[in-house]
């Protein structure tokens, strides 16, 4: 069972938040700030990709 509108951490810095039918997240934990996850990336791809 996903466990919505809770950010997952996932080191110091990321975490990964999902909302219910919307896109999930990738978050930055020290500045708050989302980015949209594009077709279940991984951490490794959004951050070459940043």
């Amino acid at each position: 069972m996903t466990r919505y509108n809770t950010i997952h951490e996932i080191n110091d810095t990321w975490g990964s938040y999902e909302e219910k039918g919307k896109t999930p997240q990738w978050v930055n934990l020290k500045t708050g700030e989302h980015y949209d996850q594009k077709n279940k990336e991984t951490l490794t791809d959004f951050l070459n990709r940043k």
